[in-house]
């Protein structure tokens, strides 16, 4: 997976599997999860987002089914 690099205090990298609609986050403390089902114009919302972990907390954390997947990669 090629990770976005992203601007964030909590948040390391994205990147998004378009055809799976899975969404994975990299996160500072090196936590990797995915989510499911997530639309495109989330992820779209999330890059363009000033806030990047502002948008994750209020548009995708808690709503989506997701997986901690941190060191299965």
């Amino acid at each position: 997976m090629n990770f976005i690099s992203v601007e964030s205090s909590n948040l390391k990298g994205v990147f998004y599997d378009a055809k799976e609609k899975k969404l994975f986050v990299k996160f500072k403390n090196d936590s990797l999860y995915s989510y499911e089902d997530v639309p495109k114009f989330v992820y779209k919302d999330l890059m363009n987002s000033e806030s990047k972990g502002s948008y994750f907390s209020n548009n995708i954390r808690g709503k989506y089914e997701y997986e901690n997947i941190t060191g299965k990669e």
